[in-house]
């Protein structure tokens, strides 16, 4: 018997401050579990970061990021 776990997908749209100056960015992430509290938005930061870090050299905190908004997508 093979048992599936639920995948919660969420867009997320962020500013990220770079040099001081704030650029727009967003991402699909899959996430274990619902997007619900502040403890759930620092994975969300850290999983930009991991994001940012793979696409540019950039030298990106989670402190750097600001979560303008989350949209639930699909759930598989």
């Amino acid at each position: 018997m093979v048992r599936r776990y639920k995948k919660y997908r969420a867009l997320v749209h962020c500013e990220v401050r770079i040099n001081g100056k704030y650029y727009p960015i967003s991402g699909k992430f899959k996430f274990n579990k619902q997007i619900l509290g502040e403890q759930d938005l620092t994975l969300v930061q850290q999983k930009m970061v991991d994001m940012s870090k793979e696409v540019t050299s950039l030298n990106i905190k989670a402190s750097d990021i600001i979560v303008t908004s989350i949209s639930s997508l699909k759930i598989k």
